[in-house]
């Protein structure tokens, strides 16, 4: 049996209520008493000499608000991450959605040989079908695509929808599937396992990353009338029964609230970053996929230093045990 329309609605509401009725708040105080260790820092030719680290820390310490502020939350960062901070990094702040998604889809068909994405949510609207026809687009070109989206999060897309993607060559992984086998072989705490990345790795050079799902609550997206898959009509708010007006446009100098975008954020990253952005897709894919991930040296090309931003990145899993090193790593930037 199918879920549609209202029904497919209230099955995410209810999950969504199972959800938060499930969470607890870990006990944070021992992941938060780190031993000071040596920082790793690395830029586009590896891992930097003493000397240069020092400078780099000098440098971030100017800004810090107090002594040993710094130094405590880089403790406790390098404990949880695994990943170097990377120097040489250019970051983007992309303030809306309009400007994330011009962006986004600017990289996208610039891309010349893979594109990977991950989103809790991808929906079928007119934002969601201009992505799929660049992405069409792409792989009829010979790029690989790959496209990981969230079982819950996406779950008022049709099927079809994905199903398009993939018959055109795409590939497309489910994470974590909701369905009655899934419940009865892993429990409800299974169930809480969703993956709410909003990632984006082109060519392994440029990345996206932050709160900015591929749905029309974030407003429309430039010439969004044009390149639409085809055989299927506008949607205002796509899949998830969300009501919005095309980008939130009004003849209203002030249009009410209900008509206006989602305010969210996103960044663009390019530089030695993009290489732990492009791992942590990677290890994402296998687990979803439950095999090898895919190996490539085009993946991984030499990146050179492209900005000034000392960037590190943390990969944070919803099946991690214990408590998520981006929770924990975020509790130590506000009380730092």
């Amino acid at each position: 049996m199918t879920i549609t329309g209202a029904a497919r609605v209230a099955a995410k509401l209810a999950l969504l209520a199972l959800l938060g009725a499930c969470a607890t708040v870990p006990d944070l105080d021992r992941y938060l008493m780190v031993e000071p260790a040596r920082v790793q820092v690395e830029g586009a030719r590896g891992t930097l000499s003493r000397a240069q680290t020092q400078r780099v820390l000098e440098d971030l310490k100017k800004r810090s608000p107090a002594n040993g502020i710094l130094e405590r939350h880089i403790a406790i960062e390098e404990a949880l991450a695994g990943n170097p901070l990377k120097v040489g990094t250019k970051v983007v702040l992309l303030e809306d959605g309009k400007a994330t998604y011009d962006s986004m889809l600017e990289t996208i068909r610039s891309a010349r040989h893979h594109v990977h994405l991950e989103f809790y949510i991808f929906e079928d609207d007119d934002v969601g079908r201009m992505f799929a026809a660049a992405l069409l687009e792409k792989v009829r070109a010979g790029v690989q695509i790959r496209l990981l989206y969230d079982s819950v999060g996406s779950i008022g897309t049709p099927k079809s929808f994905f199903k398009e993607l993939s018959d055109a060559g795409i590939e497309v992984v489910e994470y974590n599937p909701v369905n009655a086998a899934a419940v009865l072989k892993g429990g409800l705490v299974n169930i809480q396992h969703r993956d709410h990345r909003k990632l984006i790795v082109a060519d392994g050079r440029i990345g996206f990353l932050g709160g900015i799902n591929i749905s029309s609550v974030y407003g429309a997206v430039s010439g969004s009338g044009r390149g639409l898959c085809s055989g299927r009509g506008s949607s205002s708010g796509g899949g998830s029964g969300r009501s919005l007006g095309s980008g939130g446009s009004s003849d209203d100098d002030d249009p009410p609230v209900e008509k206006r975008p989602w305010r969210d954020t996103q960044v663009r990253i390019e530089g030695p970053a993009v290489e732990d952005l492009q791992q942590a897709f990677l290890k994402q894919w296998a687990k979803a996929k439950k095999a090898a991930a895919p190996e490539d040296k085009a993946f991984f090309p030499q990146l050179k230093n492209e900005g000034p931003h000392v960037v590190r990145v943390i990969d944070a899993s919803p099946d991690v045990q214990g408590p998520n090193p981006l929770y924990v790593a975020l509790i130590s930037a506000i009380e730092n």
